[in-house]
């Protein structure tokens, strides 16, 4: 059983892991939406609903890093610090969403800006494809996990005991991670068939049958 100190300090910190893992995995949910989207209005509401709340989540993020946090002490020598490993677990799928799922979004919410004058038309193949892309969805939703089981590990929700919990915490996340990979591969491939440009232009000759021409 972990030995907490009380104080102010230790809950503005619990929150703070709380509110991160509600930010990603909200933004991951809403990601995995993004190819749904009716319109290019909703594309635009939608992608930019996720880089609201994920800079919202590397912001939380960032604060917990620099603002000491609560020293928890286990009780039993050589057990694990929860709050390190609660930190360390969505660092790198956090640096991930940020090198390249942010960039993807920002991209879906620039191309669906460009149908402002018309925000009912339907959404193009390309932007729906876009937005099934594994990079955009698999990093929000992964440091999403890591968050919920840093925020577990931060409440006393969830204890590790030794390297070996750990071990099967880290393979638990992985192979999560992978499943969605498989699936948002799966769904990419599948909507981008629809947005394949026409790679052969042809013109139509009335005398005649079409016939391509480079």
């Amino acid at each position: 059983m972990w030995v907490t100190l009380s104080g102010m300090t230790e809950a503005v910190h619990l929150g703070a892991m709380l509110a991160l893992a509600a930010l990603w995995l909200t933004a991951g949910a809403l990601a995995d939406g993004l190819p749904g989207a009716s319109s290019a209005r909703v594309l635009r509401q939608r992608s930019g609903t996720v880089l609201a709340l994920a800079a919202g989540g590397l912001a939380v993020l960032v604060a917990l890093l620099l603002i000491p946090a609560p020293e928890w002490a286990p009780a039993t020598p050589g057990a694990i610090d929860p709050q390190r490993l609660a930190l360390l677990l969505p660092l790198l799928p956090a640096a991930l969403a940020a090198g390249f799922a942010l960039r993807r979004v920002a991209r879906l919410w620039t191309g669906a800006s460009a149908f402002t004058s018309a925000p009912n038309v339907p959404l193009p193949p390309a932007l729906r494809a876009g937005g099934a892309h594994p990079l955009l969805a698999i990093p929000l939703q992964a440091t999403g996990l890591a968050a919920l089981a840093g925020g577990a590990l931060a409440t006393g929700w969830l204890r590790l005991d030794g390297s070996g919990a750990i071990g099967v915490l880290v393979t638990g996340l992985v192979l999560a991670v992978i499943a969605l990979g498989v699936r948002h591969a799966l769904r990419h491939s599948r909507l981008a068939e629809n947005a394949l440009p026409l790679l052969s232009p042809v013109r139509v000759d009335q005398r005649r049958s079409m016939t391509p021409w480079v």
